[in-house]
């Protein structure tokens, strides 16, 4: 199985060349079998064989083939199939789906990648397939790790070693030891990750693997430079690079060159440092190794800078800055925007370069925009994600203990009106039949039941009111599940679509309107979003202040919820036109409307234990909160993802609007999708 090449978790099969005449002679023999096989499990088998020969050098092909194997899988697995024909075709969806996550985070489409990961861990995981599973958080914990997004990369950093430890997996164990280091390195936490460094060399080194002993040799190199222990930097990275050279590794032969310059230039011995720059950017333009290239191009910028070379620092520098936008590299995209700046400032490009000052602020908001979560995955991750886990099973024994005893109490309650109501139903009955009771004594045994008949009607009425109110706050089958286990609990969502609507100029509005009229505006405006969410099953997540927020495929997952949500936006915007016409004929202030919409993993449960709501958490739903203030007024502003999903209807017209800078989450593609 495949491992994701990170910029600087450096795990990777080596580079190799084109197929040889014997791969040509296989590959022939498998294009038939896929051309002319009526068993789709042939068809299948031969394009898995198929794709792990091409997979490393031609990655169009590579995405066909993977495609290929989603779909076939995809359409039998909605049939009602025997348990083994359904399970070899989830085990081909998983790994085609893991597969694609890899392509599309090489081709830098991140979100689209993460899609796919998390169908992919989802799969494995039900198939029970642990190690593939820790293979796939590893990777989506390194795709994190390029967006700058350190806690989220950690936690699944942290769950992938605790699969390997399990099942004593010790390469695994070292991958993920080694990229826990490289989380600490990068928080500047350089004790502890040389401690992870070195337990992970110590695996590798008794595993006997030359490729990932080269791996422990440069990133240890590459700590022991940012501490400025240069004599020891020196002397690691040159290990690496002898094991690359005899095992005729390019791409670590290059990052080998790469540390080197960085040491030199640490010493401040630029010519040095340019000449082994340049050697490793030029291996890596000759195996198209993009990512790495964007950091390398970045430190040549920087040496050319200092050279007071500045049209080579414009020119590596602004190809750095593409690299890294093409790659979704954030942490080079800081970096090279920064030494842009300087190289603009020098040129007098004043406006240029307070365009850069103000990408890198962003992009370093970005990077650091989770510093608080820094002090807790400093300490050691493990027991802490461990005694986060013990508080959470002991606060839901709490809960569960709570509810049962809520449960008894109604019990009892319940059970005693009926035992009293059967005690005199049968009290009744002997009166009647041995005691021959007069009509007077009869009248008051009626009178007795009817109003335990009223007690329990009125009971009912309660109870109906209760629910119905508990329903205006809950997704029913969320509902349910309170009422019966006293609590619920939060689920994974492997894809849900997250729907985010804003006023524009509501503060100008405002200062127009008296509160009562304001309320009753904005009242109008989103009970016709409820009726419309309801319209299309969406589930309604809460208000906030101007701001609607609703998703769906949630609670129950469903393969309509893009197309739902996309159709529930186009009637918001039909609704809000009509809205602003009627108030223009009256002389009378509106509101007007963006709309962002977003499709990715979610997590859902209830929140609080007084006023508790139903809510949705994720980056999914930051994407599309930024998807709507990336908007126009009166548009629908879809993700990628989104798009991705529901191009192929007919029903529909899209914008491209490229690739749009949006706050804290870099540039992203955004379109613009209206009614034919």
């Amino acid at each position: 199985m495949r491992f994701l090449l990170l910029l600087s978790t450096l795990l990777s099969f080596s580079a190799v060349g084109q197929e040889s005449t014997d791969e040509t002679a296989i590959i022939d023999s498998l294009r038939l079998v896929v051309k002319s096989a009526k068993n789709d499990t042939l068809r299948i088998n031969a394009l898995k064989k198929w794709d792990n020969i091409i997979y490393r050098y031609d990655p169009e092909l590579d995405l066909n083939l993977n495609l290929k194997i989603d779909s076939i899988a995809s359409i039998h697995l909605e049939k009602n199939l025997a348990a083994n024909y359904r399970d070899f075709y989830a085990k081909s969806k998983g790994f085609a789906t893991g597969n694609l996550g890899l392509i599309y985070n090489s081709l830098g489409k991140n979100t689209i990648a993460l899609n796919y990961l998390n169908e992919s861990l989802r799969i494995k995981q039900t198939l029970g397939d642990e190690t593939a599973a820790a293979r796939v958080l590893n990777n989506i914990g390194s795709i994190y790790h390029e967006q700058g997004l350190h806690a989220k990369a950690i936690e699944y950093y942290t769950n992938a070693l605790r699969i390997h430890e399990i099942q004593g997996n010790t390469k695994g164990k070292a991958g993920a030891l080694n990229n826990i280091a490289i989380i600490h390195r990068h928080q500047g936490n350089f004790n502890t990750a040389l401690k992870y460094y070195k337990r992970s060399l110590s695996l590798k080194l008794a595993d006997k693997d030359s490729i990932a002993i080269a791996v422990a040799y440069l990133n240890i190199g590459a700590l022991y430079n940012e501490i400025d222990s240069l004599e020891l930097a020196n002397r690691y990275t040159l290990k690496s690079l002898n094991i690359s050279d005899q095992i005729k590794n390019d791409r670590y032969i290059a990052l080998a060159y790469v540390n080197l310059g960085s040491i030199y230039h640490s010493k401040n011995k630029l010519q040095e440092a340019e000449e082994y720059y340049i050697k490793g950017f030029l291996i890596q333009e000759s195996i198209n190794d993009g990512k790495m290239l964007a950091e390398t191009a970045a430190y040549l910028s920087e040496i050319y800078f200092e050279q007071g070379n500045y049209a080579k620092a414009l020119e590596l520098g602004n190809k750095a800055l593409g690299l890294s936008y093409e790659n979704d590299v954030v942490k080079v995209s800081e970096q090279a925007s920064s030494v842009l700046y300087k190289v603009h400032q020098k040129l007098g490009n004043y406006e240029k370069a307070f365009e850069m000052l103000q990408r890198n602020t962003q992009l370093n908001e970005q990077i650091n925009s989770e510093e608080n979560q820094k002090a807790a995955i400093r300490q050691q991750f493990k027991y802490e994600y461990e005694n986060k886990a013990a508080l959470a099973e002991a606060e839901q024994k709490r809960k569960d203990q709570v509810a049962r005893k809520d449960a008894e109490r109604k019990n009892i309650i319940i059970w005693s009106g009926a035992l009293g109501l059967l005690m005199l139903l049968v009290f009744a009955v002997f009166v009647f039949n041995r005691l021959r009771v007069t009509k007077k004594q009869k009248a008051i045994i009626e009178k007795q039941k009817r109003k335990v008949d009223q007690a329990y009607a009125a009971l009912d009425s309660e109870k109906e009111k209760s629910d119905s109110l508990l329903l205006n706050i809950l997704p029913k089958e969320v509902a349910e599940e309170l009422k019966e286990k006293g609590s619920a609990d939060a689920k994974n969502i492997d894809s849900a679509t997250v729907l985010f609507t804003d006023f524009k100029g509501f503060t100008t509005l405002s200062e127009q309107l008296s509160a009562e009229e304001l309320v009753e505006e904005i009242n109008t405006c989103f009970s016709a979003f409820d009726h419309i969410m309801e319209k299309y099953q969406i589930e309604k997540i809460k208000t906030i202040g101007d701001a609607y927020m609703a998703a769906g495929g949630i609670p129950i997952p469903n393969e309509t919820h893009a197309l739902d949500v996309v159709n529930a936006a186009l009637e918001i915007q039909t609704f809000m036109l009509e809205y602003a016409e009627d108030k223009k004929q009256k002389g009378a202030p509106y509101f007007e409307i963006r709309i962002g919409v977003h499709t990715g993993p979610v997590v859902a449960g209830i929140v609080g234990i007084k006023k508790f709501q139903y809510d949705i958490w994720g980056d999914t739903v930051n994407t599309a909160s930024r998807m709507e203030s990336s908007g126009e007024v009166g548009k629908i502003n879809v993700s990628e993802s989104t798009y991705g999903i529901v191009k192929g209807s007919k029903e529909y017209t899209f914008e491209s609007r490229g690739k749009i800078e949006a706050k804290g989450k870099g540039l992203l593609e955004m379109y613009f999708v209206e009614k034919k």
